[in-house]
């Protein structure tokens, strides 16, 4: 790409950029106008919490996973496969379980709402603990993966607008 190909996708990036960040803002100024500042500020400082949470529970297993799957036979490596499987999703729920069992003890200390808005936002790792895309990756059969989440996503959009 020559010095005007760069310049080209370096413009179309920054108006990407310019236009998506525009939308984000605008949805976070209408969440805020609809609900008040107070639960706002709930909603944002639980999701930070789900967030965080998120990033223990796939914290290297995406590449690490992959990592080590790649080279393997799904034929002849069925057991080291499996035991591979069984490891990263046991090891994702125990992070998982630490991760509710510090909700369930900060409990007494937080008002209601916010414990179940955190167990709420606390669904969606939850959701990333059962995902294996990993797997998939590894095995370079990620047809029926994106089939599903292409499927999951719009059931969910279908879902929000019937509401």
């Amino acid at each position: 790409m020559g010095k005007e190909g760069g310049q080209i996708a370096l413009m179309t990036a920054g108006c990407f950029l310019l236009h998506e960040g525009r939308g984000c803002i605008d949805q976070f100024t209408q969440v805020l106008n609809a609900v008040g500042a107070v639960p706002y500020s709930r909603i944002v400082v639980t999701e930070s919490v789900a967030l965080v949470a998120l990033s223990l529970v796939i914290y290297s297993f995406e590449v690490e996973g992959v990592s080590r799957i790649a080279d393997l036979d799904p034929v002849a490596d069925r057991a080291r496969i499996s035991t591979l499987f069984s490891d990263i999703l046991m090891v994702r729920l125990m992070i998982m379980l630490a991760c509710a069992t510090a909700l369930g003890l900060a409990s007494p200390f937080l008002d209601g709402t916010t414990v179940r808005l955190l167990a709420c936002w606390l669904l969606f790792p939850l959701a990333y603990v059962f995902q294996a895309a990993w797997f998939y990756q590894g095995l370079e059969r990620n047809v029926a993966h994106a089939v599903a989440i292409i499927i999951s996503r719009l059931g969910c959009l279908v879902t929000v607008k019937l509401l």
